[in-house]
């Protein structure tokens, strides 16, 4: 039996042909399960211990163009206040 890397189906159709599609993936005939929304990839399912830790530069194409100062937290609060943080969700 051949495995098929991935499926893309509308979470519409995932309702109906889940338990089907999550077994599907447990026992390795499909490697992952991509829920689609209006043409959008929103979840994928894949089975538990099959991906493996990213090892990946975290800036990708950006990397021999940027350099993290050492010492510098970058999830740390700017201290800066957002429109968001006032409500203002769009400007018109």
């Amino acid at each position: 039996m051949r495995k098929s890397s991935e499926t893309r189906i509308d979470v519409t159709e995932f309702v109906t042909k889940c338990l089907s599609l999550v077994d599907e993936v447990a026992e390795g005939r499909i490697g992952r399960v991509v829920l689609t929304r209006r043409g959008r990839a929103v979840v994928e399912i894949t089975r538990t211990g099959q991906a493996e830790p990213s090892t990946a530069d975290p800036w990708g194409a950006l990397s021999d163009m940027v350099q993290l100062v050492p010492g510098v937290d970058l999830t740390e609060p700017l201290g800066v206040e957002w429109d968001a943080d006032r409500g203002i969700l769009y400007h018109e």
